[in-house]
C-alpha cells in the first residue's frame, strides 16, 4: 500500500463554481493535489471504494470482475461530456474477492454485462 484517500464526491469535485461556500476552492484544490500524489506514485494497482456500487441482498460490499469500466460522470444534467474508460485488473479483483470472502466479509464478485 503506497497510500489511501477518503473524499467526498459533491459536484464540487469536479467543478467548484457550482457551490458556493466557505472551502470549496481549497477542497477542490486538495482533490487535485491528491490526484497528483497518484499520479506521481505510478501505483500498479488502484482500489476504488463507494457506497453508490452494486451489491447482492446477502453482501456488503462487491467487487467489479470485468476487465474495463467506462461511463459519464453525469448527474442532474450536467457533466456527461466528461466520460471515463478504466482498464480493469480482474485477475487481482479475483484474488482480492477471496481473500475477503475467506476472511468471511460479506462480498461478492459482480460481472457488468456478463463476461467482460
Amino acid at each position: 500500500l503506497v497510500g489511501a484517500a477518503v473524499l467526498p464526491h459533491a459536484p464540487i469535485v469536479l467543478d467548484p463554481t457550482l457551490v458556493e461556500g466557505g472551502g470549496v476552492a481549497e477542497f477542490h484544490e486538495a482533490c487535485q493535489d491528491i490526484a497528483q500524489s497518484i499520479r506521481e506514485r505510478q501505483p500498479h494497482l488502484i482500489v476504488l471504494t463507494t457506497p453508490h456500487g452494486l451489491c447482492s441482498s446477502r453482501s456488503t460490499a462487491s467487487v467489479y470482475l470485468n476487465s474495463t469500466a467506462s461511463g459519464t460522470c453525469g448527474y442532474k444534467d450536467q457533466f456527461f461530456d466528461m466520460f471515463v474508460d478504466a482498464t480493469m485488473d480482474p485477475d487481482s479483483a479475483r484474488h482480492m474477492l477471496s481473500f475477503l470472502q475467506q476472511r468471511r466479509c460479506f462480498v461478492d464478485g459482480v460481472e457488468a454485462g456478463g463476461k467482460d
